[in-house]
């Protein structure tokens, strides 16, 4: 059977009140590890508390700034005009069916006006 202890909620309230007062007045990216030192408290209790009242550490970000110049500036190939005239796409897809013999068939599709879809049988199992 579960009891109610209603001296822990009040004892969380502090200890949460005061997660806040550090997180707002000195540091708002220490972690459980080193507010349990700093409150004399266990670091497990310090996790509850902080799940409980949705606390979370602001996670730092490094800043990276390039003071120089690049050595080797080269030249963007995506945007590159490609003439696709010249290009020729026969086939778009292919898809592979297992049979229930464990035999493979493979289908493709194709964009191509000439070209018949079709099978193709194989003799990997």
């Amino acid at each position: 059977m579960f009891y109610y202890n209603h001296g822990i909620d009040f004892k969380d309230k502090q200890v949460a009140n005061k997660i806040f007062d550090i997180y707002a007045n000195k540091d708002d990216t220490l972690g459980s590890r080193v507010l349990s030192v700093m409150l004399k408290c266990s670091r497990d209790r310090i996790k509850r508390i902080m799940a409980k009242y949705d606390i979370t550490a602001r996670t730092k970000r490094r800043s990276y700034k390039y003071a120089g110049k690049a050595d080797n500036i080269f030249n963007n190939l995506l945007r590159t005009d490609i003439n696709l005239e010249d290009y020729e796409i026969v086939f778009s897809d292919i898809f592979e069916f297992r049979l229930s013999d464990s035999s493979k068939v493979y289908r493709t599709s194709s964009n191509h006006p000439n070209t018949t879809l079709g099978f193709l049988n194989s003799s990997i199992k």
